[in-house]
């Protein structure tokens, strides 16, 4: 355990409590910052991390930095479970069967904090919880009920509920027209009403104020200016969500590229405008606009990013398929490099090509051939063969073979019918180079560069 991070997480604590003049035991605050240390610090997390926690924190709002540190305590499907000593604190309100998570039919009550984490996500006993509707918020929610209630008045508890079901992700407006943030409002006076809270209409906005402030600084790195910076992001999550990614060096050709496939449909099918909201002018127009063209501009050319990194993985699955069978991407890639020793890499052996005019001034060139900004922990930096495939091909025919590499995917077409859909002298060269990365193969990879093992390829392409 790293005794800075632990001691910034005791003092994150202690200065949200002494802000709202909540006197906490030394051993309660110890207490609270080795459970968020356990849960964020996991090897499973790479986004979801500490970092994100102290990111989000407020020093100037107690209510945003406490829910910093609760809101994404649990991350069901990234940990695979629950963390130490979540599972126990939330047993009393959750049924599980068959790998699915449910509210209790007949959960513990006693918790006015359950009740109004209930309410305002607006579930039932007995309902099935999923991504959608707050799986790990609602979870994460009960943990700090199950924490904080007692410790911290009750209106700041309620506030703090809010801020947590916020940032349920990607909501557009409901059946009548609603905002996320004015169902929110309609539920908030309900529970006024029910449990007589004695909150002013006052009272309820600067909630949700607060709360839609939190939401928006949570997806913070859509408005990236440095788009570089968001697929770095977005490149932090595929081991969260990949399970096969999260060993370097043993994940197949195809559990990357499905890895990258699920990311490509979840940014296809993400409108762009419903990342950041707004309540009440909360933000004002004027800065809710770039944030949505930050953001639409951001996704759009992390999808035609995938794209490209997708067509390079067709082609080395391709290869593999034909030469043996699927394999791991580091077999034919190269391995990472080691404490500073040079490693061999499939880069070494493709020819220099200079810029076509096309890509000259191409964001998508320029993140293929600079790479992120960070080495991720399960792959390299920039994507060489996506480069010698974008430099050599030209638009129209990437567009194609896109198209065809779906096709590749789903079974439609054969590895080496998609082969013979590439210009000849591409394949011979990256079979050429991955005869020299790949030992095993090398007799299948040379005699399939010279057209020789599959007549249909080469009467396709001689």
């Amino acid at each position: 355990m790293q005794t800075v991070t632990f001691e910034k997480l005791i003092a994150l604590f202690e200065q949200s409590f002494q802000q709202l003049v909540v006197p906490i035991p030394p051993l309660t605050l110890e207490r609270l910052a080795v459970m968020v240390y356990r849960a964020m610090a996991a090897q499973t997390r790479n986004f979801h991390t500490l970092e994100h926690v102290f990111a989000l924190a407020d020093p100037t709002d107690p209510i945003q930095s406490l829910a910093a540190l609760f809101h994404d305590l649990v991350y069901h499907q990234v940990d695979l479970g629950f963390s130490v000593g979540i599972q126990e604190l939330i047993a009393p309100y959750i049924e599980q069967k068959n790998g699915e998570i449910f509210v209790a039919k007949q959960p513990n009550e006693k918790s006015r904090g359950f009740i109004f984490a209930l309410k305002l996500f607006g579930l039932q006993p007995g309902e099935r919880l999923s991504l959608t509707n707050g799986l790990n918020e609602f979870l994460s929610a009960l943990v700090m009920v199950e924490k904080l209630e007692g410790l911290v008045r009750e209106k700041d508890l309620l506030r703090l509920i809010v801020c947590l079901e916020a940032t349920i992700p990607f909501r557009g407006k409901n059946a009548q027209n609603q905002s996320r943030f004015e169902v929110i409002e309609e539920r908030l006076h309900g529970l006024n009403r029910a449990f007589v809270l004695a909150m002013s209409q006052t009272e309820i906005e600067q909630m949700l104020t607060t709360a839609v402030t939190f939401a928006n600084k949570d997806v913070a790195n859509f408005a990236e200016t440095d788009v570089a910076k968001f697929l770095d992001h977005t490149w932090k999550l595929l081991p969260e969500v990949n399970v096969a990614l999260r060993s370097p060096e043993l994940y197949s050709i195809s559990e990357y590229r499905q890895a990258l496939q699920r990311m490509e449909a979840f940014l296809s099918t993400l409108n762009p405008d419903c990342i950041f909201h707004q309540y009440r002018n909360v933000p004002t127009a004027h800065e809710l606009q770039p944030l949505n063209a930050l953001a639409r501009y951001n996704v759009s050319t992390a999808r035609e990013y995938l794209h490209m990194k997708l067509l390079a993985t067709a082609v080395l699955e391709a290869l593999a398929e034909v030469s043996g069978g699927d394999a791991p991407l580091s077999l034919f890639m190269g391995e990472r490099s080691q404490k500073g020793e040079p490693a061999r890499k499939l880069e070494d052996y493709l020819p220099l090509t200079s810029s076509p005019d096309f890509s000259d001034e191409s964001t998508i060139f320029m993140l293929l051939d600079k790479g992120l900004l960070s080495e991720p922990s399960f792959d390299i930096k920039n994507s060489p063969l996506s480069v010698f495939l974008y430099t050599n091909l030209g638009p129209i025919k990437i567009q194609q073979l896109l198209g065809f590499s779906k096709e590749l995917f789903t079974g439609q077409m054969k590895p080496d019918e998609f082969l013979a859909k590439i210009d000849r002298s591409i394949v011979v060269v990256i079979a050429r180079a991955s005869a020299l990365m790949v030992k095993t193969r090398r007799a299948q990879l040379l005699e399939y560069s010279t057209g020789s093992a599959t007549p249909g390829y080469q009467k396709t392409c001689v």
